[in-house]
């Protein structure tokens, strides 16, 4: 009788829910993917489509373009890289009289390295000079330091940097070849030929001769580098106009080291949905996933937060039910920065370099995406 009591005072067990998990079918990723991330927080989903973003504050630059380059440019917002890759302030203001012509067309570190690469080498750095060397760096695509290292060389007797840089692919028809003959030097790039004497001033000669061919006369003035205070100003206005910001609100900032101005973007406070919301038909996240769904190449993109796994199960249901082509990712947070591409900027701030002699670090390739 005593184990019947405790038997009948026992409480059920009764289970919970379950949670049912859909197990992955990968499939190719799109080669030209149209991409909506799905920002999944334990609340509720985020969504961000890049162009549905992007485009209308990039139509707004583009009306703009010609009011976003520069019109002049302070030594002071480049005073601290010049001084390190000059060394010195008073050098860094000298050169300036030479390189600052270029602060539109060339980022200032490659032509503050090409200025010293000449003057080290005893040769006039003037802005003639760069200008026909930053030509040839274009047309080759080298670096304009490389190429102003090669000249450099080619002056000193050394012409392997120069003949270096050939851009054909096919060994027995090189584009760039150069041999001393006596107190000549031959040059030749592909079926036009310069004889020139062995002296620093005829060879760094050859070098403007070279850049007024009308394959490289002028290649500089196609190449615009646009003041970024400029772009960051026009996009501050833009930040203020509540229906570029409904869902995610932005603060242009000028990042030293990148060749962007990057956007700085945050959750605004009406966007998203809960998952109750989702449910409903008439919901915008139903609203997006259909878009996708009617795009051969859409994409939506699942970046889940930690503790919002299970919002994402239900979140892709939903999309499943949509005939959605997917996949997921992990995210660490609902802030992220988005670089406005296409208008190149200063960097202000010098690349670093792998230490020498250092062997690059083994890098693995992760897994590419698919769509599950």
């Amino acid at each position: 009788e005593r184990l019947k009591a405790l038997l009948d005072e026992t409480p059920i067990y009764k289970p919970e829910p379950p949670t049912y998990v859909r197990l992955p079918n990968p499939r190719p990723y799109p080669e030209k993917p149209v991409e909506t991330r799905v920002l999944v927080a334990k609340q509720g989903v985020l969504y961000f489509s890049e162009p549905e973003f992007l485009n209308p504050l990039l139509d707004g630059l583009e009306k703009s373009k010609s009011q976003l380059e520069y019109k002049e440019a302070k030594i002071d917002l480049f005073a601290g890289l010049l001084k390190e890759v000059l060394g010195d302030a008073d050098v860094s203001r000298k050169a300036w009289t030479d390189i600052g012509a270029f602060v539109g067309t060339f980022q200032m570190e490659d032509v503050a390295r090409a200025w010293k690469t000449l003057t080290d080498a005893g040769l006039p750095a003037t802005r003639d000079i760069l200008s026909s060397l930053g030509d040839i760096s274009l047309v080759l695509r080298k670096p304009l330091p490389v190429v102003a290292e090669a000249a450099a060389a080619a002056t000193k007797g050394d012409l392997t940097k120069w003949v270096g840089l050939d851009p054909s692919t096919d060994p027995t028809k090189p584009v760039i070849t150069a041999a001393v003959a006596g107190n000549k030097v031959n040059f030749k790039y592909g079926a036009k030929a310069f004889e020139t004497r062995n002296t620093p001033k005829d060879i760094l000669g050859f070098f403007k001769d070279l850049a007024n061919l009308d394959a490289f006369k002028n290649r500089s003035r196609d190449k615009v580098i646009y003041d970024a205070t400029r772009i960051r100003d026009l996009l501050m206005r833009a930040a203020s106009n509540p229906g570029l910001t409904k869902v995610f609100g932005f603060e242009p900032k000028i990042q030293p080291g990148s060749v962007n101005v990057v956007l700085a973007l945050k959750p605004g406070s009406g966007g998203g949905e809960t998952l109750e919301q989702m449910k409903q038909p008439a919901s915008n996240y139903q609203r997006v996933l259909r878009q996708i769904a009617g795009d051969p190449n859409g994409v939506a993109v699942f970046q889940v937060m930690s503790d919002a796994f299970d919002t994402y199960l239900e979140a892709r249901k939903i999309a499943d039910d949509n005939k959605v082509a997917a996949t997921w990712e992990f995210l660490r947070g609902l802030e992220f920065n988005l670089p406005v591409r296409g208008y190149e900027v200063q960097r202000f701030a010098v690349v670093r370099a792998a230490p020498p002699g250092k062997a690059p670090a083994v890098q693995i390739k992760g897994p590419k995406r698919s769509l599950d």
